[in-house]
């Protein structure tokens, strides 16, 4: 049976939404892709696209903005009524085809200006090979606005399919009102990984310099507008206790208002180690109310037309409109779409005027020293030395090779320079008038157990594909010594209900495109031993040098110890697949790696030698976690823990001895600092600040004896 690969980048299921704003892709298969009784053939029609000569993105270059300009709009009216081919089918449904190409176009996405589906309706769009399809789109992504703004799909033909009872054909309505047409080439590697990568100067989000931004990254989208323009956008938190979902992001990446149902949020794009993978982009939300914006500031506050959900992780950040100056500044964002970054400077920002907008409304950040603001970063938040919110990039002269002059529009001047409520922040981000100068984040799942994402590389690990020292192939996939599975142990966990995990895939080629990656999930001590729920992926349906997530067929309820492998099943002798790993940590050092032989788990050191103690790059994502206690190595007492993540609190307790002291070290085997906040020998307490995501090592020092145990810390 054919296996197809379907995208959830833009339109992401959340059940418990109100289903008028929900932005909802139930999934399932187009009904052609399997029918062998349909009469008629998808007839395509063609459009041409003219990209002026003086482009909108010329002239952004020459203001200096930062938005990524990289598709022309064709503006056409393609219904069920006056294009495309009808056809019944079985059991009293109707199907409508339609085709529609753009010659030369990179990617093309759509904008729907009616969409209204009755009950049984289903709405899918896909590449004319059947690879990339997104939808199933249904009534549950009927909205108010009646608008539908797509993600774009590779190349420059794709195919619409609408499936609807019979009875109810003439209730739907259908409108594609936009084609945008990809002249940048901004999508490539199956539509996720951007052509333009940012700049080498920059700086994923999760490597060290990130370490204490755990929680505001959560907060910053890249967006798309109106299918033609990629900025970045920032989650705000509000005043009283009705929290909206308001973003903030630049006006020039808006434009007009009325653009605003075509926003595209995408969250958590970012590589989950300090490397070159590309992020997962399952994460988004479409669709937006305009709320206010000044083109004469450069800002727009928009509400998103769903709720972030827990998976989400979200994060509302804080903000400070006061006028105080910060003595070190924090930018993140989205240069050239790509995986998210962080740039920090140590210089106060400055009081300027940027040209064509209001006199001193800006920011200037003199001099990034980690980096720089790329065209896609616009929209931007400028984070102070306090960790909230001041200004919104608007442009400047930075680059890698000499990363300076940065403006933001300031909040200072945006919450009420006009009186207008359309014109500012205020009215918005203070509903109750409090009159504050700051405002804290709030984090609306503050519960570790909401939703978690487990790794165990850290940050300062160097990210390689492990190419196999002796013999052929690569000690994570396919090689010479024939083991055909590797596992990736994960602990620490009491209840660990799973349904998503993703895979760092460094190799993933399979010429006769019937090679097989079979995820599997195992329950286990040391190594995998009872087989609890498995998937098959397609290996020409992976993306290579990328995070790719997998949905399980159902949500498995794990407890302890459990392993995620990947087993490779080839077709043909040039099938290749192998996984990112940390590189090796030497003799003796934390392993979580494994593979097996035959009926044989081992490490994978037991193969590539014994400094090759390492851990692959795959992600366990759960959702309502009950973490548990680990009991010791040499000893039978069992010690009780919480880690917190936002206070840095690592909490040891015992009932039946006295804790002298604790020690903590990362897998590398190195002392993280730390100070003691509470030296009860019943319940020891140490502050831990900035501590990377990944799985960490405690040393238990009481009278008589030394004990250890993993805890795990979840972005």
């Amino acid at each position: 049976m054919q296996k197809y690969f379907f995208i959830f980048l833009f339109l992401f299921g959340m059940l418990f939404l109100d289903k008028a704003e929900a932005q909802i892709s139930a999934g399932g298969v187009p009904y052609s892709f399997n029918a062998r009784d349909l009469k008629s053939k998808v007839s395509f029609v063609s459009f041409n696209c003219v990209v002026p000569l003086i482009s909108k993105t010329a002239k952004q270059h020459q203001l200096r903005l930062k938005n990524l300009h990289f598709a022309e709009p064709i503006e056409v009216a393609i219904t069920p009524e006056n294009t495309g081919v009808w056809e019944d089918i079985p059991n009293g449904k109707s199907l409508w085809r339609v085709g529609i190409r753009s010659d030369g176009a990179y990617s093309l996405n759509l904008i729907f200006n009616k969409f209204h589906l009755p009950k049984g309706g289903r709405l899918f769009i896909y590449t004319p090979d059947y690879s990339m399809v997104l939808g199933a789109f249904t009534e549950e992504n009927n909205r108010k606005d009646n608008v539908l703004a797509t993600a774009p799909l590779p190349g420059d033909a794709i195919v619409v399919e609408y499936e609807v009872p019979t009875s109810l054909k003439a209730s739907g309505q259908i409108l594609i009102a936009t084609i945008n047409h990809d002249f940048k080439g901004i999508f490539a590697d199956a539509g996720r990984r951007p052509v333009g990568l940012s700049g080498s100067c920059n700086r994923e989000v999760n490597c060290p310099e990130g370490v204490g931004w755990k929680k505001q990254k959560n907060a910053v989208c890249r967006i798309l507008i109106a299918g033609t323009d990629l900025c970045t956008a920032t989650l705000l938190n509000s005043t009283g206790s009705d929290k909206h979902p308001i973003i903030l992001t630049a006006w020039h990446c808006l434009g007009k208002a009325s653009k605003a149902p075509t926003a595209v949020c995408l969250f958590n794009y970012e590589n989950a180690v300090c490397g070159s993978v590309d992020g997962d982009a399952s994460h988004s939300i479409s669709g937006a109310t305009y709320l206010a914006g000044s083109d004469s500031l450069d800002f727009a506050l928009l509400e998103l037309s769903s709720t972030p959900p827990p998976s989400f992780q979200p994060y509302y950040a804080g903000w400070d409109r006061s006028a105080l100056v910060s003595d070190s500044t924090v930018c993140i964002h989205h240069p050239k779409a790509d995986n998210k970054k962080l740039v920090y400077s140590n210089i106060q920002p400055l009081t300027d005027t940027y040209p064509g907008f209001v006199h001193d409304n800006f920011w200037r950040v003199p001099k990034w020293i980690n980096g720089t603001t790329e065209e896609g970063s616009s929209g931007s938040p400028l984070f102070s030395d306090k960790q909230l919110v001041v200004g919104c990039l608007t442009g400047g002269e930075s680059m890698c090779s000499d990363p300076v002059n940065d403006y933001f529009s300031k909040l200072t001047r945006d919450w009420d320079y006009y009186p207008n409520s359309a014109k500012q922040l205020g009215y918005w981000l203070d509903p109750i008038n409090s009159g504050v100068q700051s405002l804290d984040g709030y984090d609306p799942y503050p519960s570790d157990s909401a939703c978690a994402s487990f790794v165990n590389i850290n940050a300062d690990e160097e990210v390689i594909l492990p190419v196999c020292n002796t013999g052929i192939g690569y000690w994570s996939g396919n090689n010479s010594s024939l083991f055909d599975e590797v596992a990736e142990e994960f602990s620490n966990t009491e209840s660990c209900p799973l349904s998503e995990i993703g895979i760092g895939v460094a190799k993933s080629i399979s010429p006769g495109k019937n090679g097989i990656v079979t995820i599997k999930i195992y329950q286990g001590g040391d190594v995998p031993e009872k087989l609890v729920g498995q998937t098959e992926v397609l290996m020409k349906d992976l993306v290579a040098g990328a995070i790719n997530r997998i949905y399980l067929k159902q949500t498995l309820q794990l407890t302890g110890n459990y392993f995620i492998s990947c087993k490779f099943s080839y077709t043909n002798p040039t099938d290749t697949f192998a996984l990112y790993a940390a590189a090796p940590r030497g003799v003796g050092k934390a392993n979580s790696s494994f593979c097996r032989k035959g009926n044989t788990w081992s490490p994978i050191s037991k193969f590539a030698g014994s400094e090759f103690n390492t851990s692959l790059l795959i992600q366990s994502m759960p959702c309502d976690v009950v973490f548990r206690p680990e009991t010791p190595s040499g000893d039978k007492e069992v010690y009780g823990w919480k880690y917190d993540r936002y206070s840095g609190v690592l909490t040891v307790s015992s009932t039946t001895q006295e804790i002298r002291t604790v020690a903590i070290y990362n897998l590398l085997g190195q002392a993280i600092s730390h100070s003691v906040l509470n030296s009860n020998p019943s319940a020891y307490q140490i502050v831990l600040s900035n501590l990377v995501t990944g799985v960490y090592i405690a040393r238990v020092y009481t009278d008589n004896n030394i004990s250890t145990f993993k805890f795990n810390v979840a972005q």
